[in-house]
C-alpha cells in the first residue's frame, strides 16, 4: 500500500477534476429558495404567466448573485488544506483503497479510473471530509 499521502491527494484531484466537482458554502438551498419565491409571487401577481415570468428573473438574480461563490474542489484540494487535514483526507482515503495492494501510483490510478466501485468510494470519503472538515457541500454534476 502506498504510505506517501501526496499520491492520494492527487488521486483525488484527477477524480475532481474528471468529476467536475465543485463546492458550495450552503448557497445552494437559499438560492432555489429564492427562485421558489420569485415563481410564487409571480403567480399572484400575474397567474400561470406569472410563475415563468417571477422563476426566471429570480433565478437569474440569483444566479447573478452566486457568482464566484462555487469553487472547484480541485482548487480546494491544492491550495486550502492544511498539512493536518492532508492528513487526514490521507486516512480517509486509505480507508476507501485499503483492500488495493499496490505500490505504483500510475497503477492505482488506472485501478481507480477503471473501477466504479473504487470511484464512488474515493468520492464518498471526499465529500464526507469535505463536510466534516471543511463545512462545505460537495455538488456533482451530472448530465
Amino acid at each position: 500500500m502506498l504510505q506517501n499521502r501526496e499520491p492520494l491527494i492527487e488521486i483525488c484531484e484527477v477524480l475532481a477534476e474528471r468529476e467536475e466537482l465543485k463546492v458550495t458554502c450552503k448557497l445552494a438551498a437559499k438560492d432555489a429558495l429564492i427562485a421558489g419565491f420569485g415563481a410564487f409571487a409571480g403567480a399572484l401577481i400575474a397567474g400561470p404567466i406569472g410563475v415563468a415570468v417571477g422563476g426566471t428573473a429570480a433565478s437569474i438574480a440569483t444566479a447573478l448573485n452566486s457568482r464566484g461563490k462555487y469553487r472547484s474542489v480541485v482548487d480546494i484540494l491544492r491550495y486550502d488544506l492544511t498539512p493536518t487535514q492532508q492528513a487526514k483526507l490521507t486516512e480517509a482515503v486509505k480507508k476507501a483503497v485499503n483492500n488495493v495492494n499496490v505500490d505504483d501510483v500510475a497503477m492505482l490510478m488506472t485501478i481507480v479510473l477503471t473501477s466504479t466501485t473504487l470511484k464512488e468510494a474515493i468520492l464518498k470519503e471526499l465529500a464526507s471530509f469535505l463536510l466534516k472538515e471543511l463545512n462545505l457541500n460537495m455538488l456533482r454534476f451530472e448530465i
